[in-house]
């Protein structure tokens, strides 16, 4: 469970950090699917919110 939270607060770390730094939605997606591993379904359904929630 300490590895999942881990992971978990790397991710919104790592999103937020681009966020500020004026990264386009495109960058996020392209770090997220090198660095995260995600497949288009987590595009799909978690970017969106991922960052609305982190802005």
């Amino acid at each position: 469970m300490a590895k999942f939270r881990d992971s978990t607060l790397t991710l919104r770390n790592r999103i937020h950090e681009m966020i500020v730094a004026k990264k386009s939605r495109d960058e996020i997606a392209q770090m997220l699917r090198k660095e995260f591993h995600w497949e288009q379904l987590h595009m799909d359904r978690g970017l969106d919110g991922a960052l609305a929630e982190l802005r």
